[in-house]
């Protein structure tokens, strides 16, 4: 007989056990959600950390947009600190100066330059000893080396078209430099982080009293890489600058041919050339020799007109390496020189280029084109003109620095819009003369094309 009231005694107890069963899961689930380390608080947790890491993603990418920034408009980048750092430099030494800052008179400071401790004091300034360094010359794409050393004069040969430049070493140095303070009672702080570069390039002749007084260079914004600022950052970052083996040479004219233009025809837009025995490129105004020589590289490197920085600097090497003060065709032409004398390759009149010349003869065409007889003082040279072999117009590997051609340069006159002309007068003997390359021996400037004025590149990355 099937019994009823065991059947209901079976299913109240297995409901008691149920509701049991279920009131111990929603205590666990209760605490589990809310309690102290429960779904809630952890979720909030984990909201706060990732709101957190957020924001120092966001200021860390801010600070890196500043940054690249700051390089794409050519600012030194530094480290910002507790307190500001002054410096000033020379080749041999920097110079740290604290600014006024809430530390007191027991502060001790410890100088730093590229993360190395140069000292502790409690003094607010100090002078380090530095030494600059060279760096072996870099060869451009589409150049080979050619001959020559770095002490004598590295040559480099494009590969493509002949020109040739010579490799002009600047030792040079790039220094970060810092300050940490401790105070009385242990806490420490640090300064900004100033990062600089520095190199031998000057204007300042070191082998004379005599000085640029009365000129002075537009060096430009340093993101132009034509300006003379890029110029000179290129050489503190490479230790060096290539300079034009020759004077500005005019395409397609070799010395001893028939003229490809006539005098008048020369002040115009072209590519010049860098290379032995051409005429060099004269009858040119400043404006059209300057944009033709940035014109020659814009690629890996930069070509342009030669700067005061790039010329004193070469001469310095130059009288450093050679003891001379003497740089290319300074004495009158002598001896039997027909062969090496451009005005075969430059004159239209006469037919002269097809003469075979003497001494005699140099007087009576000079006279013909130039209406006095200056002489043969007064004739121009190919580039690289070895007169009777000796080699007397080229120094470490460049020639003509002095004498010969004029060559324009970037640099401007204080008192006028004119232009430097430097290095030589083919019609004035007495204005070559490149060591006292100063406002008192040599003030010849201008705009215009001249006979005897024509220029010459550099080449810098």
């Amino acid at each position: 007989m099937y019994n009823k009231k065991h059947e209901r005694g079976i299913t109240l107890l297995a409901l008691i056990v149920t509701v049991i069963v279920l009131i111990i899961l929603a205590s666990v689930t209760i605490g589990l959600i809310v309690g102290d380390n429960g779904i809630i608080n952890k979720s909030q947790n984990a909201a706060d950390e990732y709101e957190k890491v957020s924001q120092n993603e966001v200021a860390s990418l801010e600070e890196s947009t500043d940054e690249i920034r700051n390089i794409l408009n050519g600012v030194n980048v530094s480290a910002e600190g507790d307190f500001d750092i002054d410096i000033s430099y020379t080749t041999e030494t920097i110079s740290v100066k604290i600014n006024e800052n809430n530390l007191n008179d027991n502060t001790e400071y410890e100088y730093f330059v590229n993360k190395e401790s140069k000292g502790k004091t409690k003094e607010k300034e100090m002078t380090i000893n530095i030494n600059l360094q060279n760096k072996n010359p870099y060869i451009p794409e589409g150049f080979e080396y050619y001959e020559g050393d770095i002490n004598t004069g590295y040559v480099i040969k494009d590969t493509s078209n002949g020109n040739e430049f010579v490799w002009v070493p600047m030792k040079s140095g790039k220094f970060n430099v810092y300050v940490e303070a401790t105070t009385e009672d242990g806490k420490k702080s640090k300064s900004d982080e100033k990062e600089i570069q520095i190199s031998e390039l000057t204007r300042e002749p070191k082998y004379t009293d005599l000085r640029y007084t009365d000129w002075y260079e537009n060096e430009g914004d340093v993101t132009d890489k034509k300006s003379v600022a890029y110029f000179k950052k290129s050489v503190a970052e490479n230790a060096g600058f290539y300079m034009g083996r020759y004077e500005m040479g005019m395409p397609g004219q070799k010395s001893g041919e028939a003229p490809v233009l006539d005098i008048d025809e020369r002040n115009i837009t072209g590519v010049p050339v860098c290379i032995p025995r051409v005429i060099p490129w004269t009858n040119i105004d400043y404006s059209k020799a300057k944009d033709n020589l940035e014109s020659m590289y814009n690629g890996e490197v930069q070509s342009a007109m030669m700067n005061s920085y790039a010329r004193v600097s070469t001469l310095n090497w130059i009288h450093e390496t050679s003891g001379i003060n003497y740089f290319g065709n300074y004495e009158n032409v002598t001896g039997n020189t027909e062969e090496h004398l451009y005005v075969k390759g430059h004159f239209e009149k006469q037919d002269l280029y097809e003469k075979s010349f003497t001494l005699d003869d140099y007087e009576d065409a000079w006279y013909i084109i130039n209406g006095w007889a200056g002489g043969v003082s007064g004739m121009l040279l190919e580039t690289c003109a070895d007169i009777q072999g000796g080699n007397r117009f080229v120094n470490n590997n460049i020639y003509d620095l002095g004498g010969n051609a004029g060559e324009w340069m970037t640099e401007i006159y204080i008192s006028g819009n004119g232009h430097r002309i430097t290095g030589g007068n083919c019609t004035n003997y007495s204005l070559a003369h490149p060591i006292v390359d100063s406002n008192v021996s040599f003030v010849t400037y201008g705009l215009n094309a001249e006979f005897y004025t024509s220029s010459r590149p550099i080449l810098y990355k």
